[in-house]
């Protein structure tokens, strides 16, 4: 642990923030992803990967971790790169057939399994997965498949990513709480994590509360751990002991963007806009695809009438996936500011079609008959259609 703060927070909170040691990052890569911390070990992979330094284990980890996400073809790109670098690399070779398989790439697929078998391959999996691939390849429905493993992970962590993938989180969650009851203390600590994340995304605060009370009981709370329990506690109400955890995080966690994020969004409530605009600068050098960074860096930005930036800013959670009311409001009132009065319409209008019945719309009629100097017909014409004059 104080070898990863070390070697990670002093680069990243220079200004800007600089990608760490590169011998360093090779260091606690794999680590991390075996103590169950796989998003700090993706940051810690994609950092090294912007130093053209990924190895091939490396690679293979994080094509699983993009499998366990639905996102097949990056993880079949993934494989194919640790292949390039060791053609006869075990775990590349299965993971890049479980691409071809999720890709109904049945018959490539069934090669591939079967040339792991040849080759003496002391994975299991390929056994199981070889005739259901060529069954598939036939025209004919096998009873079962398997999905892809996560490897490397601690015990029963692979088993619960499965089952989220296939029966959603909740039933991993529950899944997760009895494996973790006939487990030992502190053998049960990765998963006890993990539950305390799942319990976060299907909104059991009050579970996510007493899990993090439990931690702190044993005096075992780690960076993610921390993090997760500052989102817990922010969404019960207690905003001074959340940002707390979150400052913590940073420290004991630094590759986790997360832990940036929430303490960002603390030091805006403090009003600490230098500050926050440096922490929201971290958490999106370590990832630039959470739309709710650059949504809350676009808040920093309007606050300081930095119309340019903050239109940037919103154009990026735009991208990243985040078309809702607030972030085109905040697009037309940006473009507006800037003088880009069509623009501002343009935006305005699409607001209003996400929702018509929103409370501010009569601020979106307000601000949009500034614009057009009264003529509203450039933000309604009737029923919102897309025949809009915008």
């Amino acid at each position: 642990q104080q070898l990863y703060s070390l070697i990670v927070y002093k680069s990243l909170t220079a200004d800007p923030p600089m990608t760490p040691n590169e011998e360093g990052l090779h260091a606690i890569a794999l680590p991390l992803w075996s103590a169950g911390r796989m998003t700090e070990a993706v940051a810690c992979l994609r950092l090294l990967e912007l130093r053209n330094s990924l190895r091939p284990d490396q690679y293979s980890v994080r094509g699983f971790w993009e499998l366990n996400r639905g996102r097949t073809s990056v993880a079949k790109a993934d494989f194919l790169a640790a292949l390039e670098r060791q053609p006869n690399h075990e775990w590349a070779r299965f993971g890049y057939a479980h691409a071809l398989f999720l890709t109904q790439d049945f018959g490539r697929a069934a090669i591939e399994f079967q040339s792991l078998i040849d080759s003496g391959t002391s994975l299991q999996g390929p056994r199981r997965m070889a005739p259901v691939a060529q069954a598939m390849a036939s025209g004919q429905t096998p009873e079962a498949f398997e999905l892809s493993p996560v490897p490397f992970v601690p015990p029963g962590m692979s088993e619960v990513m499965q089952i989220r993938r296939v029966q959603g989180p909740k039933a991993a969650l529950e899944r997760t709480l009895q494996i973790t009851q006939q487990m030992p203390i502190p053998e049960d600590e990765p998963l006890l994590r993990h539950a305390l994340e799942l319990a976060l995304e299907i909104g059991a605060n009050d579970l996510a509360i007493e899990i993090w009370e439990d931690f702190c009981d044993r005096a075992c709370v780690d960076g993610l751990v921390a993090v997760l329990g500052g989102a817990a506690l922010a969404r019960t109400g207690d905003r001074d002991a959340s940002h707390k955890a979150f400052r913590y995080a940073t420290i004991s966690a630094p590759l986790e963007a997360r832990a940036w994020g929430g303490y960002g969004a603390g030091l805006i409530e403090r009003n600490d806009l230098d500050e926050a605009m440096k922490a929201y600068s971290i958490a999106i050098f370590l990832d630039d695809t959470l739309a709710s960074f650059w949504t809350d860096l676009g808040g920093i930005h309007i606050i300081r009438e930095d119309y340019e930036e903050a239109f940037r800013s919103y154009k990026k959670a735009l991208e990243c996936g985040d078309a809702s009311f607030a972030v085109y409001l905040n697009c037309g009132i940006c473009a507006s500011n800037l003088g880009h009065e069509v623009e501002a319409l343009r935006n305005w209008t699409k607001a209003a079609k996400l929702h018509p019945s929103h409370p501010r719309i009569e601020d979106i009629l307000a601000l949009a008959s500034v614009s057009s100097q009264g003529d509203r017909r450039f933000v309604f014409d009737g029923d919102l259609s897309d025949s809009s004059p915008v």
